[in-house]
């Protein structure tokens, strides 16, 4: 019987805390999280990452897991959700081998970004969509 993947469990995590350590972002994201922004003390919403796992499977065997994920990225305008995207996916190339808690984030690939838009909330808000693969191992 094959075994079951085992998703490291702070996958989301690692790219989070990742993000949050970088200049280029932080200084143009109100919000990183994990669930849809809320207002922040100013009332301010947006700019905003929202990181979500959207797949995972074990490549080599109890050593990598490549895990796909997703990060929402909201901003006043389109053009600075795509600029938050494109520098969310700079940021990622270059990760390799970064490491927090009991894990190393290797590296990041088939990263790409997408705008569009977000129609669930009124009115719509501007977003670009990154996806990408984090190779995650435990450390």
């Amino acid at each position: 019987m094959p075994e079951t993947p085992v998703v490291h469990p702070l996958g989301i995590a690692i790219i989070r805390r990742y993000l949050l350590e970088q200049p280029d972002i932080t200084t143009h994201t109100v919000h990183i999280a994990t669930e849809m922004p809320q207002a922040g003390p100013g009332g301010e919403r947006f700019p905003a990452i929202r990181l979500t796992e959207i797949g995972s499977d074990e490549v080599i065997p109890r050593v990598w897991v490549r895990m796909a994920f997703q990060a929402d990225c909201w901003s006043e305008t389109q053009a600075k959700a795509d600029r938050l995207g494109r520098t969310v996916i700079a940021a990622l190339r270059a990760c390799a081998n970064t490491t927090y808690w009991d894990a190393v984030m290797g590296e990041t690939t088939d990263l790409s970004v997408v705008a569009e838009p977000d129609t669930t909330l009124t009115p719509a808000q501007p977003r670009a969509i990154v996806t990408g693969n984090a190779w995650i191992r435990p450390s």
